[in-house]
This record gives structure tokens, C-alpha cells and sequence, in this order.
């Protein structure tokens, strides 16, 4: 299989290789009625009785067809949190709105931009990036690094509610992970843009409704929809030589659209877009692939991008020193859980410690075999989590969130018996 990274880098002349209200209704008050002189016989009662009929039917399909259009979410009230709008109306518009304040379209590389023409036609790198924080002094935005790579000492952002190109610096990277954070002073081009609504991607379902926003073909922010396929799987990107972990989505994406937001449909962050598969190699040839686009889930990335942030562009993690499996005798069990104020479907997998490293601190203290059903940690702001262990990639998700020397409780299943496991966090990797 060929995967690639959006093609952002590439000449002008290069041909891009990408694949082909609420429904309201006024009631009679009722009141008497005067008799007239004109006197009713029976084929004027019937005409009466039959409009009767004919309103009655027409009200009740109406009041089914509120019901059901409020059921399902086609009228529903949307809040943009951040800048307190409360609107009424179809919740894709809404989503698509919600997205676009928070995200941006990169470019690097091509020297000094200073108009919209430069930043489209003269950077030889075009991306996408989120918000991923704003300060009264200081705007974060998360992208992939390879939109930067290379090209550290050069790179523009231009939000939607700008015409401006605006520079910023890296503030760090991880190149294992394919996630860079950048920096720049909060000024009057950023008026009205949001940072993103960052949405638990433990707690996504398989079929959902999601959006890109990006900056595809480096002609501006466009937003394409599709739904999730997969939630945890990993391929290995053009130019990598590790397996990263993505979830898969049928959203249309283009070179360009790399580093910018996947978003739910109420413009929540659930991924950070970064691939699609191009083509697959069979016996009878290649064959086009299409509707087959990656993401790095959410908790994931955002998680690399705070410890960026914190560690001074160094992302660190807690370094455990095991590896977690699958027990495939006990299959996987499905799991309805309130989350966010809907129901998430999640697949829910029997985890066991496949493997501890000598030495680790971990060493001593699991053993392989051990069940692992739930732990507990502090993040690096102090607070306390209990999360459950949904997957083999639980305990990733958080690891860059973890506070130094802090207690990670792990509650697992040995030899049929129930106990807690607690581990130092004092050993950190740098990634």
C-alpha cells in the first residue's frame, strides 16, 4: 500500500498527484359563533364535516413531522461556545461555521509573503492548521510537520477572517508523530476566530458524520464531508519509518488539506487530517484508491502538542516500558456509553501486557498476562483521571499527559483476581 502526506511540497508547474424552525402552529381560540338566517342542509354538512377531517389529518402530519425533524436533528440549536451565538438551523451549516473560525490555512517556504497572491502561488509547502489555544498575548496552532519541515524560518498562517498573510515561528515538533505547533502574537487579523472544541476521540463511533477543513490545493479553506470508518489503525506514511496510529474517514481531501481539522457534526476537533491512500498495488496492476483519507485522533495529537508546549518544543512522554495486546480468546465486546451528551458506540477489546522491558519501571510491578482494566493519573496541570481501558492504544493516548513523578494506578485481572498496580511516573521519553 502507498500511503502519502498530502504532496504539499511542490513547484507550480508539477502536476498534483491526487485521485481522480421549529415548525409552529396557531390554534383556534375557540369563541361562540352567531347564527345567521342562512339555514344548513345536509350536503353542506357533509362539505363541513369533510374540510374537518382534512384539517385534523394535516395538523397531526404536522406535528409528526416536528417531532420527527427535532428527533433526528435536522432543526437543532447549535452553541458557539466560545463566542456565546446561539443559532438555529441546519447542523452541518453550523458545524462547517464552528470550523472555520478555528482553523487556518499554512504556508512555508517561498520567502517573504506578504500578499494572498504570494502566500497561494509562491510557497512551495501548502497546509492546514487549528487553533489549538489563545491567550491575551499568544495564539497556538497545531498542524503536521511535514507542512513545515524544512522550512522552520519560513512559515505564514492565514486565518479565514484575514486576506493577510501573518508569520509565525515553530515553537517544536515530534517527526515521529507528524505534529508540529506553531506560534504567533494575538493580534486584530485573529478577531472572531475560536480555538477548537477539542472532542474525546476514545468516544468516537464508526459511521458519524464528519467534516475536513483545509486548505486544499492551497487555494483556501474548503470543508468536504464524510463519515468515520475506523477508529484505531496504523500505516506507515511516504518518508516514515514508523507506524503511526490514525483513524480512517471517507472525507474527500486534497494536497493542502494536511495538518487541518477533522471536526464532528458540532464542529468539535475529533483528528488532526495528515494522509489518504493514493493507490494499492495488486497482482493485476495498481488499482486508484478513494475514499480513504487519515486522521491523528484528537486526545492523541492534542496531547503531543501540550507537552510540546510545556517541554519547550520537546514533546516528552511517560516511558512505561511495556507493550499492551489483545486477547483475542475473549473477542471484543460493543459498549453504549453517554458521552458529551450523546450515546457513543465503542468497541470495547480485553487488554493484557503483552511485554516488560528489564529495567523499566514498569519491571516488578506488572507481569505479562496481567488484564488491564482501568488506571488512573495525574496530567501535567494536576488533575486526577480515571480512564477506562477501552484499547490497546488507551495508555498512549494520555502518555504525553502524564505529570513527572506522579502515581499511575493501574486496576488489572491476575490469575482470576482483582488488585491495583502502582507505578512512578519517572522515566520520560522524548519523541
Amino acid at each position: 500500500m502507498s500511503y502519502i502526506n498530502e504532496y504539499e511540497r511542490r513547484d507550480l508547474n508539477e502536476k498534483i498527484p491526487y485521485d481522480d424552525i421549529p415548525i409552529s402552529r396557531r390554534q383556534n381560540t375557540g369563541g361562540r359563533v352567531r347564527q345567521t338566517s342562512t339555514s344548513f342542509n345536509a350536503p353542506s354538512i357533509k362539505v363541513l364535516a369533510s374540510v374537518i377531517a382534512v384539517l385534523v389529518i394535516v395538523n397531526l402530519a404536522l406535528i409528526i413531522t416536528t417531532f420527527y425533524y427535532l428527533r433526528n436533528s435536522v432543526v437543532k440549536e447549535v452553541n458557539y461556545y466560545n463566542n456565546n451565538i446561539t443559532s438555529v438551523g441546519d447542523t452541518s451549516i453550523m458545524a462547517g461555521a464552528t470550523a472555520d473560525l478555528c482553523s487556518v490555512a499554512v504556508a512555508a517556504g517561498g520567502g517573504n509573503l506578504t500578499t494572498e497572491y504570494d502566500f497561494i502561488h509562491r510557497a512551495s509547502s501548502k497546509g492546514s492548521g487549528v487553533i489549538l489555544d489563545i491567550t491575551d498575548s499568544t495564539i497556538y496552532i497545531l498542524t503536521c510537520y511535514h507542512v513545515v519541515d524544512g522550512r522552520e524560518n519560513n512559515v505564514y498562517v492565514m486565518p479565514i477572517t484575514s486576506v493577510k498573510p501573518i508569520k509565525v515561528s515553530v515553537v517544536g515538533y515530534s517527526s515521529r508523530y507528524d505534529i508540529a505547533v506553531l506560534k504567533v502574537n494575538k493580534s486584530d487579523e485573529f478577531d472572531g476566530c475560536t480555538k477548537i472544541q477539542v472532542f474525546d476521540s476514545t468516544y468516537l463511533s464508526r459511521g458519524e458524520t464528519c467534516f475536513a477543513v483545509g486548505n486544499s490545493l492551497g487555494y483556501g479553506q474548503s470543508v468536504t464531508q464524510g463519515v468515520v470508518s475506523r477508529t484505531n489503525i496504523t500505516i506507515t506514511t511516504d518518508g516514515s519509518y514508523y507506524p503511526i496510529r490514525v483513524l480512517q474517514h471517507s472525507t474527500e481531501i486534497n494536497p493542502g488539506n494536511s495538518g487541518g481539522g477533522l471536526f464532528n457534526n458540532e464542529g468539535k476537533f475529533i483528528g488532526l487530517v495528515n494522509a489518504k491512500l493514493h493507490s494499492e498495488k495488486q497482482s493485476t496492476g495498481s488499482i486508484t484508491v478513494a475514499g480513504m483519507a487519515y486522521a491523528i485522533p484528537s486526545t492523541f495529537a492534542v496531547n503531543v502538542a501540550k507537552s510540546i508546549i510545556a517541554n519547550n518544543g520537546s514533546p516528552t512522554c511517560v516511558n512505561l516500558g511495556i507493550d499492551f495486546a489483545y486477547n483475542v480468546d475473549y473477542g471484543v465486546s460493543v459498549d453504549y456509553i453517554e458521552y458529551d451528551g450523546k450515546t457513543s458506540v465503542v468497541l470495547n477489546y480485553t487488554v493484557q501486557v503483552s511485554s516488560i522491558e528489564s529495567g523499566s519501571i514498569a519491571s516488578g510491578k506488572l507481569m505479562v498476562g496481567d488484564f488491564i482494566e482501568s488506571f488512573t493519573y495525574t496530567d501535567r496541570d494536576g488533575e486526577m483521571h480515571e480512564i477506562e481501558m477501552f484499547n490497546a492504544y488507551s495508555f498512549e493516548d494520555i502518555c504525553f499527559d502524564v505529570m513527572p513523578n506522579s502515581q499511575i494506578v493501574f486496576k488489572i485481572n491476575r490469575l482470576s483476581s482483582d488488585r491495583t498496580v502502582s507505578i512512578t511516573a519517572s522515566s520520560f521519553s522524548t519523541y
